[in-house]
């Protein structure tokens, strides 16, 4: 973490979090353990495991300008956000759970990659080539949640005016702007082998704002007293 007070009334708080999260508790709604006689075989990095996470937020205290009207010059705050993470894991199956029963992975061809050579995002993200159904009554050596999905980034950016209308009441008016660039943040693509798209993420991770939205604006005016 790092915090600094710059000149001209500029503050900058800049984050960056390094985690490695382990678990053997497979998400019951998506998926189930390969052999439920042996949890310890599932033992990987865990559903919500983020290597990488960095935010840099930006306040401006914009100075004043007396040679210019106060409307201009007076009061106005500009305020930033970004934000980036690495993808989260992706469980390689050759079909979906049913009920429980034991979800079996594929093995892992030897000296193939994952990660097709034309790897790309929505598409191509997964090599399907890498992966071969294990023999009958065995078990995949594929570890759980071998994939990896898509990254996320965000830019956002708020603007805002604050004026005196009496000497104890004050009004604030502004904008914000969330996804600035509105660049699309996939969801993790299907790790279901027998899916038509797998490797392919078909959705971006959500439409609220903060959590992957597209670009959006809003206004506000806020009283303060």
């Amino acid at each position: 973490s790092l915090k600094r007070h710059l000149a001209h009334g500029l503050n900058l708080d800049a984050n960056y979090t390094w985690a490695h999260e382990t678990d053997d508790g497979i998400n019951i709604l998506t998926g189930a353990y390969q052999n439920s006689h042996d949890p310890n075989g599932d033992y990987a990095s865990g559903d919500i495991d983020v290597r990488h996470n960095f935010t840099l937020g930006a306040v401006w205290d914009v100075p004043t300008i007396e040679s210019i009207p106060a409307i201009f010059g007076k009061g106005w705050l500009m305020t930033s956000l970004i934000q980036a993470r690495s993808g989260l894991p992706v469980n390689i199956a050759l079909s979906g759970p049913f009920l429980g029963i034991d979800q079996l992975r594929p093995n892992l061809v030897p000296g193939a990659s994952i990660t097709p050579s034309g790897y790309s995002v929505p598409f191509n993200q997964f090599n399907f080539a890498a992966f071969q159904a294990p023999g009958s009554g065995q078990y995949g050596d594929l570890g759980r949640n071998a994939g990896r999905g898509p990254g996320y980034t965000q830019i956002d950016l708020g603007l805002s005016k604050r004026a005196h209308i009496t000497e104890r009441w004050q009004v604030q008016l502004g904008g914000q702007m969330f996804n600035l660039l509105n660049h699309p943040n996939f969801s993790n693509p299907s790790g279901l082998l027998n899916d038509a798209h797998f490797g392919e993420s078909t959705s971006t991770v959500g439409n609220k704002v903060g959590p992957g939205t597209s670009r959006q604006v809003q206004l506000f005016a806020k009283f303060i007293f």
